[in-house]
């Protein structure tokens, strides 16, 4: 809750990332199903399964690193690292055939 005229929060650095945290690990989990949907595969791949699991390691960093009081900068590059991986992973998948 911010109060008016001081700029300051009560949610703090950890609260910040966190609120952004769920909306990167929701939008991955939903790049890799829109992914499986539409190569029709719907098998186990162990890349896309690493890329999950790399997100999920960065998303915790980021969250671990705010707990720890790292400033909120560096938390939210941590966190864009993970956006980065998926822009880096679908243009060397190329369109489905």
């Amino acid at each position: 809750m911010v109060e008016i005229g001081t700029r300051s929060s009560k949610n703090g650095t950890v609260g910040a990332v966190v609120a952004l945290a769920i909306p990167v690990g929701i939008y991955t989990v939903a790049l890799y199903l829109i992914y499986v949907q539409l190569t029709l595969t719907r098998t186990f791949d162990r890349l896309h399964f690493a890329q999950i699991v790399g997100t999920a390691v960065l998303l915790a960093l980021a969250i671990s690193l705010a707990a720890i009081g790292a400033p909120i900068g560096g938390c939210l590059m941590v966190l864009m690292l993970c956006a980065l991986g998926d822009r880096r992973w679908l243009r060397a998948q190329g369109p489905p055939t």
